[in-house]
């Protein structure tokens, strides 16, 4: 009997020494820069490579994937639930809760969409960037945004600060279908990443119109990505890991053209290539 308890007692430490802590990372079908096949099986687009990256050098931790919206998300982060966001934002309300790593992804900054017609009705002419506080604040034309979705810092402070009393409106809902409300004219403006709105727009052939992109006056024309895991010892831990990993892999010539994977011109790309040492070198 004695030897049974020993042997059992050898069989579960070395049980427990094998565990490992397990990563959720969140998943969602956000086209081209995430794709999501067969039900979540196969994920293909930029952000899919850069999350295989990071799992290829986090050995120790077993991954896992959750589909979920960003609302859920930035809800089960904030009660700590060990899950993480590869494609977050920061904002001064998101870092009470949230560890964010150095920056792992450059986003060429999202832009104002909307219809051809709609940008000639507003005799603009054909401006290089258009004022958002000035487009939010015209009456007869009605704005959309996402629900709880960050726009970056610098949007996200504008919003805050100007979206009340607007023409904005926001709900829960993805680009697959804003995009076709905006060539229905349901609504007449949006705010999107071009790579996406492009994306989507050519699955919806079937609806006549034409989109444009316009750069936003107010905001710089890129910005970071950092990846989010929830403010607690579990989060730190792994945020740790990943910023070695980002900080080694970021010189790589591997590294850099997966940053240029969602590009959509010649514009974009030579962008990239301009600000890649800065990003390179951001820490923060």
């Amino acid at each position: 009997m004695k030897k049974f308890v020993l042997i059992s007692g050898l069989i579960l430490t070395a049980c427990f020494a094998s565990a490992k802590d397990i990563v959720n990372w969140q998943i969602i079908h956000w086209p081209p820069l995430m794709i999501l096949e067969n039900e979540g099986n196969k994920m293909t687009g930029e952000y899919a490579l850069l999350m295989k990256l990071l799992q290829e050098h986090l050995t120790d931790y077993d991954h896992e994937y959750l589909e979920m919206s960003w609302a859920r998300f930035w809800s089960d982060i904030q009660i700590g639930k060990p899950i993480c966001n590869i494609f977050a934002f920061k904002n001064p309300e998101r870092e009470k809760y949230t560890e964010f790593s150095v920056p792992i992804s450059i986003f060429l900054s999202n832009s104002l969409i909307m219809k051809k017609s709609t940008l000639k009705s507003l005799k603009l002419g054909d401006p290089k960037s258009i004022s958002l506080l000035k487009l939010m604040n015209k009456k007869g034309i009605k704005g959309f945004l996402e629900k709880s979705r960050s726009y970056s810092a610098p949007l996200d402070k504008l919003l805050s600060e100007h979206e009340n009393g607007s023409n904005i409106y926001r709900q829960a809902l993805k680009s697959a279908a804003t995009v076709p409300m905006l060539l229905e004219n349901r609504i007449d403006y949006l705010i999107e990443y071009p790579a996406i709105a492009s994306y989507v727009r050519k699955k919806n052939m079937d609806i006549p119109g034409e989109i444009v992109s316009v750069q936003i006056e107010e905001i710089e024309p890129y910005t970071w990505g950092y990846l989010a895991c929830p403010k607690n010892e579990w989060g730190k831990k792994l945020i740790g890991r990943v910023n070695n990993i980002a900080m080694r892999e970021k010189s790589t010539m591997y590294y850099h053209d997966l940053m240029k994977t969602a590009t959509t011109n010649k514009t974009e790309i030579q962008m990239i290539d301009d600000i890649y040492e800065e990003f390179v070198k951001a820490t923060k």
